[in-house]
């Protein structure tokens, strides 16, 4: 078995993928559904619990001290934005 550090780092990984040109690109609602079970079914296999434990994914994602995609995509919206009016300004 792989030690936990090395399921952390392959976490940080995929979710960086999954956040990829999140502060451009539009997204529905189904699109955004998809991309969060994908991201909850990563979670809970790097902790190690299954559908079995009853733990709901939401407990998972805290117990691990992550946030949840959708406030991800939302912070990275706002510091692009914050970026693209400061250069403007400077312009």
């Amino acid at each position: 078995m792989l030690h936990v550090s090395v399921y952390i780092h392959h976490y940080s990984c995929v979710r960086s993928a999954l956040l990829y040109r999140a502060e451009t690109c539009a997204l529905t609602s189904r699109l955004m559904d998809v991309l969060r079970r994908c991201d909850r079914r990563i979670l809970r296999y790097v902790a190690g619990v299954r559908w079995q434990d009853e733990r709901s994914s939401s407990e998972v994602a805290e117990m691990c001290g992550v946030e949840d995609l959708p406030v991800k995509f939302r912070h990275r919206r706002l510091r692009w934005f914050e970026l693209v009016t400061r250069e403007e300004g400077e312009v």
